[in-house]
């Protein structure tokens, strides 16, 4: 019975650790985040110019918004010289999910518009190419946090996916259950990272 308090009491004190330590992996990667903010704004804008699609500028500006006001969110955590506590994680977090939500919404509508109104394929591959690549750095860089990334699979790859079954196809629509696959396999890639980053921290708390 005393074995079992004290094993309830170690959790109980690990998990508000745990929780700051998961948290502050999040706002550690500054340089990646504001690459990846800054090429979706070039190719909002490369496709604005293409399509002539006068609806994608607002979608490049609010994208260029939010990415900078991420990318500076960030920064202000990386120079810190210590982890984050569990009252300031708990106050940054909401936060975060904010800004992570927002930008993936935006670029799920920019794909949507897109692939869907216009018919310029240089534009579709500018579109599909920065949806990947943002969505594969997102699943590695929130292992803190994997309902981040689902959501934003949700919020930025859905509306592509949909938007390329609404155009038809044979090779839209293969591309679209293609990419499917692709989600699923990066959502499982995530809950091993994080699985794994929870497993080595608890481990290196335990016997500290």
């Amino acid at each position: 019975m005393q074995l079992a308090d004290q094993k309830q009491s170690d959790r109980d004190e690990l998990e508000p650790i745990l929780y700051a330590a998961l948290i502050n992996s999040m706002v550690q990667n500054f340089w990646a985040i504001f690459l990846g903010s800054a090429s979706a704004a070039v190719a909002a804008v490369m496709t604005a110019l293409k399509t002539g699609d006068v609806w994608l500028w607002p979608i490049a500006f609010l994208l260029i918004a939010i990415g900078t006001a991420r990318a500076f969110q960030m920064r202000g955590y990386e120079n810190r010289t210590q982890g984050l506590s569990f009252e300031e994680a708990k106050h940054l977090e909401p936060r975060y999910w904010i800004g992570a939500l927002s930008y993936a919404a935006v670029l799920g509508i920019w794909a949507f518009v897109v692939i869907y109104n216009n018919e310029d394929p240089v534009a579709d591959m500018l579109c599909v190419a920065i949806g990947i690549g943002y969505t594969a750095g997102g699943a590695a860089r929130n292992y803190g946090q994997p309902r981040v990334i689902q959501w934003h699979v949700a919020l930025a790859c859905g509306p592509m996916s949909l938007a390329l079954l609404l155009h038809g196809g044979f090779y839209h629509i293969g591309l679209a259950i293609l990419l499917v696959f692709f989600f699923i396999g990066l959502k499982n890639i995530n809950l091993s990272l994080h699985a794994i980053f929870v497993k080595a921290l608890t481990s290196s708390l335990s016997y500290s």
